[in-house]
């Protein structure tokens, strides 16, 4: 968890995107070549954080302001259809709007749900050391994440949904 303040500059950067006109070919132009230049240095900063745990605190620090950007300005080309095709399809692909619809709930539920299964693993003498044990339980906790926010999203969210119609834009 991290705290709200302290990702100002990710919020401040998706907040700048979102104020980018769609449709102006000379912003895309320079949302091109901004995103091409922080994609770089994003996967450079992911790579170092893998191979150099000891960087993680400077990758933490500096990388989140260079990843917001990078994906500001993949999710700005999307939206402007700025992408290659086979891009703009693999992104449109109906289990990626799954996931999206649920993307919150699996966001609140995920970090509950790792740290009840760490105590159920214990309990029950549940390895995860190998290779085979942590990818199965990478699979269960993304199933079981997306099962709760699917239930969550159907029995909760979508009755407050509902209000939506009540209410018109100002």
């Amino acid at each position: 968890m991290r705290f709200t303040l302290g990702r100002f500059d990710s919020l401040a950067i998706g907040a700048f995107a979102a104020t980018i006109p769609l449709h102006s070919v000379i912003a895309q132009r320079r949302i091109v070549h901004l995103t091409v230049i922080l994609s770089v240095p994003s996967l450079g900063l992911l790579a170092l954080s893998v191979l150099a745990p000891s960087m993680r605190p400077a990758v933490l620090c500096f990388g989140s302001s260079v990843f917001a950007g990078s994906f500001a300005g993949l999710v700005f080309l999307a939206s402007a259809r700025g992408l290659p095709i086979w891009l703009m399809a693999a992104l449109e692909s109906p289990v990626l709007g799954r996931i999206g619809k649920y993307s919150y709930g699996i966001y609140l539920f995920h970090l509950p749900l790792v740290r009840l299964s760490g105590r159920i693993s214990a309990v029950l003498g549940l390895s995860i050391s190998t290779l085979h044990g942590k990818l199965t339980w990478i699979a269960v906790m993304c199933l079981t994440s997306y099962a709760a926010a699917f239930l969550s999203w159907h029995i909760w969210e979508r009755q407050f949904l509902r209000f939506k119609t009540r209410f018109t834009a100002s």
